[in-house]
């Protein structure tokens, strides 16, 4: 019996506090009842709430998913982005960037980062409720502490718990209000889905790289070749615009997987990207026009040129018969792009990031082999003191950049003051000291820096000088161009004319050489030649050493040239610097034969040009 009632004493007791705790939960957990003479200015307040909360999602879309901005970074001459963009007076910060130094960063938000960035920005915004209505008719509100602001951010609504204790009355009836819970219905949790989602895509798949190749392939010169015996020249500016130009028409019309648009034709399938899954009640828009920062390096260019020039005109070649210009282009650049989401109320959510081409490849690519760098390990110690002076031919002393060559690694010295630096070098045997300064030629001097030691460098003064070409001394006539090559032993210029009619040289030794070209429809007829070689006999005749002529015809198509050579010439010639320094002009006559009508007249003229010699005047 003592054993029973100890029992049902013990159940009684467990169903007393589990009845205890479930009257607490509902106590705690149910909601304020606010009598309803004060349910205006309850109203009010959760009005307030609601507002603050759609200005902060509202900041939050048009700055990339932040109210208060990351910290700033300014940008370099090669990576010219900052790490935020300034869309129309609007910072918004790069989700993807590249900093000063060209290292990558990421930004790009959380959701619960953005869900703290708007309890925030909702806490600072309740101070600023206007209830001066609701006071006017007699309603009072007094609140005991700042709100404390806890927001989740759903997929299609933005719900709020506030900790704000308040005291509301009106007339007799008064109520103390500890919390307040307020549920709004935005998108913003969908659209930075979507985004991310884009986000992920070109991170990962590179996909706005892969259309700005494209692009860069179908408007600027890349790898080719044409037949012709003239340089191509092209604009690296005008190049640039071009491509500008493309991406700013081609980007814009991007689609994704979705419902918010048609396409005109089956061709424009090449301009939807496939999403892990279709875009539904919202579409998307990709912004980039040709005046965003944007950086775009060719190579090889000099200046504003971009040059390739003509095989089949050089010395030993003359057989061939025809002439062809092969060109190849690495281009490198980084520009920003606008990813804009909007809903169907026209809510939006936008956030910019970096595109880079790197040599001709995406962002991130990775060559399967790549060649051990012996750079870091050569120029990482520098024990050994060196001295280096940089003069002019006068003696005078030059302020450049000095560099050691070693072993394939360039290593970075420093400047002189003064045309001096002594300081530590990497220990190197027969490397290369090169110094660089604007206006005058690179310099290069053998040394050996494993011990210490001194050495100085004289530098040659670069001379502009106004360009005049002729032909047989006569002005060349408007259909005809040239182009002249200037080689010594440490510098080379070349030059177009009359699209250059200026050139820069140092003084020195060069060899200097010349062909004229003649442009218009220029037809060479077809023809067939016999050529004959001595074969030895058959039989024992052969193998004593008889031979016999053996003839076999080649026969040449006639062929329609739009440029052909009609000159040309070389000569060795000594610069010297009063000659540079004292003249504003060099002349250059080249030697001209009459155009050619067949394939072994071309053949002909070639044979003449390298016996040919130009004249060249200062004057």
């Amino acid at each position: 019996m003592g054993k029973k009632g100890q029992i049902a004493l013990f159940v009684m007791v467990s169903l007393f506090l589990i009845g205890a705790i479930f009257l607490i939960y509902n106590i705690v957990t149910a909601p304020t009842t606010v009598p309803s003479a004060l349910r205006p200015i309850d109203d009010q307040i959760k009005s307030c709430i609601s507002n603050a909360i759609v200005d902060g999602a509202t900041i939050l879309g048009e700055q990339g998913g932040y109210i208060v901005l990351p910290g700033f970074e300014r940008g370099s001459e090669i990576y010219p982005s900052t790490s935020q963009f300034d869309f129309f007076g609007s910072a918004m910060p790069f989700w993807f960037y590249i900093s000063g130094n060209g290292i990558s960063q990421n930004q790009a938000p959380s959701i619960s980062g953005m869900e703290i960035q708007l309890a925030d920005y909702v806490n600072s915004q309740l101070q600023w409720c206007d209830f001066s209505s609701l006071e006017n008719q007699g309603y009072s509100i007094n609140d005991e502490n700042s709100p404390s602001t806890t927001i989740t951010i759903a997929k299609s609504s933005i719900n709020a718990e506030v900790e704000w204790p308040v005291t509301l009355s009106f007339g007799d009836t008064k109520k103390r209000i500890t919390s307040h819970s307020v549920k709004t219905n935005h998108n913003l949790g969908e659209m930075y889905n979507t985004a991310k989602k884009i986000f992920d895509e070109e991170s990962s798949a590179r996909f706005l790289e892969e259309y700005t190749l494209d692009s860069i392939t179908l408007n600027a010169p890349t790898t080719d070749s044409v037949i012709s015996c003239a340089p191509k020249i092209w604009s690296k500016q005008q190049v640039s615009n071009d491509i500008k130009e493309s991406l700013a028409l081609n980007l814009p019309t991007i689609k994704f997987t979705g419902t918010y648009y048609s396409l005109a034709n089956s061709e424009r399938k090449y301009f939807v990207r496939t999403l892990t899954s279709p875009i539904v009640n919202q579409k998307v828009n990709i912004i980039y026009s040709s005046n965003f920062p944007t950086y775009i390096d060719i190579s090889p260019s000099d200046g504003d040129v971009m040059r390739a020039d003509p095989v089949g005109i050089q010395k030993g070649m003359e057989l061939l018969g025809f002439c062809y210009v092969p060109y190849h282009f690495v281009y490198s650049m980084n520009y920003p792009v606008i990813i804009q989401v909007f809903d169907d109320k026209d809510n939006l959510f936008q956030f910019p990031m970096i595109i880079q081409i790197v040599n001709n490849n995406p962002r991130g690519y990775v060559p399967d082999e790549q060649p051990a760098s012996i750079e870091n390990q050569i120029c990482k110690y520098k024990p050994q003191e060196f001295e280096v002076r940089t003069v002019d031919r006068n003696g005078n002393p030059v302020d450049s950049e000095i560099s050691l060559k070693c072993a394939g690694a360039s290593c970075l010295i420093g400047s002189t003051e003064d045309g001096v630096i002594n300081t530590g070098f990497p220990q190197c045997v027969n490397g290369f000291v090169e110094a660089r300064k604007e206006g005058y030629a690179i310099a290069l001097a053998q040394v050996s820096t494993d011990i210490g030691g001194s050495i100085e460098i004289p530098m040659n003064k670069i001379y502009d000088l106004n360009l005049e070409v002729l032909a047989n001394f006569n002005t060349l006539k408007e259909n005809d161009t040239a182009l002249l090559t200037f080689f010594s032993n440490d510098y080379a210029a070349t030059a177009y004319y009359p699209t250059q009619k200026r050139i820069s040289l140092p003084q020195g030794s060069y060899e200097i050489s010349g062909y004229l070209f003649r442009s218009g429809k220029i037809e060479l007829s077809a023809q067939t030649t016999q050529n004959c070689v001595d074969v030895p006999r058959d039989g024992v005749a052969g193998l004593l050493g008889f031979k016999t002529s053996q003839c076999y015809d080649i026969s040449t198509p006639s062929q329609e040239l739009t440029q052909i050579t009609i000159g040309g010439g070389n000569v060795q010639q000594e610069f010297s610097e009063n000659q540079l320094r004292q003249s504003n002009t060099l002349e250059v006559s080249i030697p001209a034969q009459t155009p050619p009508q067949t394939m072994q007249e071309l053949q002909g003229i070639y044979e003449v040009i390298g016996l040919s010699s130009l004249d060249i005047v200062f004057k």
